[in-house]
């Protein structure tokens, strides 16, 4: 009866393995292989209802195993990313999409509780983020100003510890732009938090210019450095227009040096709205 038992235990193990490499690579394989065809849509859209049925199956036997819950929190929002995230090419499917990050952040708390890696808080900051941008994008400002807050609060005790750590420095400057975006004016955020958002792009520029101090010469950190100037423009456009324009003009030679050096539509873009 032992040896019977052991082998239904090494076939379910078997089973789990599989069911985790299939939704694995239909998230990450076979939609980045078909997703860029003519009339791939219906295609895509069949891929991920396939892969959100995986992803919850295994969801449900992950408990305990934080290897596996860190896979599928990633699973999670990437699958958030295709469906319906509103800055990048998706399935238009925002509602779902928010769905699918509030998973991952479930997953993301549940290992944070547990875990003492500082890169699972980063994570767990990361979650908070993602949902209060979907949250924003569907009209619920309540909702995520409370996840962005916690975002906030999550990466600030983060920094605390480790001032100079980029990957930290990084998202709770992200978090920053983001709590800005939820409260300024230009953004929909009402009139009453205009103060608000303009302390936390600047904090956001801020964060910019401390990661720039370490690497200076990493694009990513100085496009974001150019995002941030454009929203502290933006905030500053009615009641400090030559401030504004400062703020505009140093964006525009961040974008166009970085146009130098690459072709990447992003720069272009940045160079058109500065």
């Amino acid at each position: 009866f032992r040896s019977i038992a052991r082998a239904n235990e090494i076939r379910a193990e078997r089973r789990f393995a599989d069911v985790r490499r299939l939704a694995n690579s239909l998230i990450f394989d076979i939609h980045d292989s078909v997703k860029d065809l003519p009339g791939s849509t219906p295609a895509r859209k069949l891929i991920v209802e396939r892969a959100l049925e995986y992803l919850d199956s295994l969801s449900q036997e992950s408990q305990g195993d934080q290897s596996l819950q860190r896979e599928l929190a990633v699973a999670y929002e990437r699958v958030g990313l295709v469906q319906g995230h509103y800055l990048q090419d998706s399935l238009g499917d925002t509602s779902g999409s928010s769905v699918s990050y509030q998973k991952a952040l479930k997953i993301r708390e549940q290992i944070s509780a547990k875990s003492s890696d500082w890169n699972d808080r980063v994570a767990l900051a990361q979650a908070y983020r993602l949902v209060a941008n979907q949250q924003w994008a569907l009209g619920d400002h309540t909702g995520a100003l409370k996840n962005i807050t916690a975002a906030v609060a999550t990466s600030e005790t983060l920094k605390n510890a480790q001032p100079k750590n980029l990957k930290i420095l990084q998202e709770l400057g992200s978090d920053y732009e983001i709590a800005g975006q939820v409260q300024s004016p230009a953004y929909g955020g009402g009139r009453t938090n205009v103060d608000r958002a303009q302390e936390n792009f600047r904090k956001a520029v801020a964060l910019d210019e401390a990661m720039l101090s370490i690497d200076p010469d990493d694009p990513a950190i100085q496009h974001g450095y150019a995002s941030d100037l454009l929203h502290v423009g933006n905030i500053l456009e009615g009641t400090d227009k030559k401030a504004a324009l400062e703020c505009f003009t140093k964006e525009l030679k961040i974008e166009e040096k970085l146009h130098r050096h690459s072709a990447d539509v992003r720069y272009t873009r940045g160079i058109a709205i500065a």
